[in-house]
């Protein structure tokens, strides 16, 4: 975990306040008081510590295209972080685009007067910034999730989406729901909770608070004071990177799951209704319906949809269905080794998982051990040195057997009967394929740790 490199990253915070009275639209000036402090925070030297310049804002802009020149510039110029905030009206138009709205947005003509999505996500999926973070706080702003190829169901969208790059979006409601700016307020609903938790951290928190962190407290505090309920999209671990220090972090102490200054923990719960769940096996065999050819990110996708919701003994299934489909594909595209790639295949699917199910070599290796045993118990041997004799052990020889990289001294100092040799034998390949297994796998299972 990770604050973005302050001289590659990028944070664009756009807003529009103020509206030309002939388009129709009310002035929102809380959104310059939201730029305005989450600048303040990112560039903090206690808590974003970014230089002032790789901050930028833009507030008020009058046509489309001075956001979308604008943005594409510092969008280009991110390598590690790139993160877009907006906040302002935003609107829904008769092609059913999301549209944000600049000063000179017309609500009857948003579809010439209003910044299309697909111009902010061009810009993002452009960038090189190697994490891309978007943070809307405007009405329908969970219309991003369908553009960008998930709803707010989740699972459901990422199969109608396979096809979709994603990145790590926060909106403030869902599609079809309004965000909230209450009259009289510094700041609007959304990004008021979002400023508390940045400015003032999260008691017992980490040292550094990510948003994928923040995301339950933010949820369950907009919940409470009964305002829209915030969605989140993460993909290739985007939302592991930290916005910014915890203001009331406490060395030597350990994270809380508990919401700041109270005692009621998060509940995961009510991020994903249990209504949305579907099976990951019901998943997999529609996934394979609609992708007849093996495509890898599809699986990624998937299987983060799954761990975003907190099923991730689900987002498990998939990835390792994701390895079984990759031996599949080698070996329809190699004729003479395909049984070699398939018998490979199940070895690792059924003794570890593909690293993913670990613990399943425990009983793949007590099996053969109290077999081996039993054997040597009724089949004792002699000692190849009769001057320096050992202890006959059946379980300590069937160890040592099955275990080839540690040496337990007990192979090649007994006279087997032709029976035990091959037992032996027998044995000793078993164990170089538990090993072969897990050493392919150690790496997959050392990167989930």
């Amino acid at each position: 975990m990770r604050l973005g490199d302050p001289s590659a990253s990028r944070i664009a915070l756009i807003g529009t306040a103020t509206y030309a009275r002939s388009g129709g639209l009310p002035d929102v000036p809380a959104v310059a008081n939201n730029l305005r402090a989450l600048r303040e925070i990112f560039t903090d030297p206690e808590l974003g510590a970014m230089p002032g310049e790789h901050v930028p804002t833009l507030l008020d802009a009058q046509v489309p295209a001075e956001v979308d020149e604008w943005l594409e510039g510092i969008a280009r110029s991110s390598g590690d972080l790139l993160l877009v905030y907006y906040s302002g009206h935003g609107l829904i138009g008769d092609d059913e685009e999301l549209y944000f709205t600049v000063g000179g947005s017309d609500i009857d003509h948003i579809h010439r007067t209003g910044v299309p999505f697909a111009w902010i996500k061009r810009a993002i999926l452009d960038s090189p910034a190697r994490t891309r973070v978007l943070i809307l706080d405007c009405c329908h702003s969970g219309q991003a999730m369908v553009r960008l190829g998930r709803l707010g169901g989740g699972v459901s969208a990422v199969l109608h989406q396979v096809d979709i790059e994603g990145t790590y979006v926060l909106t403030a409601s869902g599609p079809s729901q309004a965000a909230r700016a209450l009259d009289g307020q510094e700041f609007t609903a959304f990004t008021d909770v979002l400023v508390q938790l940045l400015r003032g951290g999260v008691n017992g928190g980490p040292e550094l608070l990510t948003s994928s962190y923040l995301f339950p407290r933010l949820s369950q505090a907009l919940a409470r004071a009964g305002l829209p309920k915030p969605h989140q999209q993460t993909k290739d671990m985007a939302g592991q990177l930290a916005l910014v220090r915890n203001a009331a972090f406490v060395h030597g102490t350990a994270p809380d799951l508990r919401l700041p200054g109270t005692h009621e923990p998060v509940r995961t719960d009510t991020i994903v209704p249990p209504a949305d769940y579907v099976p990951a096996a019901d998943s997999l065999r529609e996934l394979r319906d609609r992708s007849p050819q093996f495509v890898p990110r599809h699986y990624d996708r998937l299987a983060a949809a799954y761990s975003d919701e907190g099923y991730e003994a689900d987002a498990e299934t998939v990835l390792m269905a994701k390895e079984r489909r990759r031996y599949e594909a080698r070996a329809a595209h190699r004729p003479l080794g395909a049984i070699a790639l398939r018998l490979w295949s199940w070895i690792q699917r059924t003794t570890v998982g593909y690293g993913y199910r670990p613990t399943r070599l425990l009983v793949w290796l007590i099996l053969p051990t109290v077999a081996g045993t039993t054997w040597f118990d009724s089949h004792i041997a002699s000692p190849i040195n009769a001057d320096d004799p050992q202890a006959w052990n059946p379980s300590l020889i069937t160890v040592d057997l099955l275990l080839p990289i540690i040496d337990l001294g007990q192979v090649g100092v007994w006279h087997f009967e032709p029976a035990s040799i091959w037992i032996a034998s027998a044995l000793s390949v078993y164990g170089w394929m538990m090993t072969a297994a897990v050493l392919a796998c150690l790496p997959r299972v050392l990167r989930r740790r």
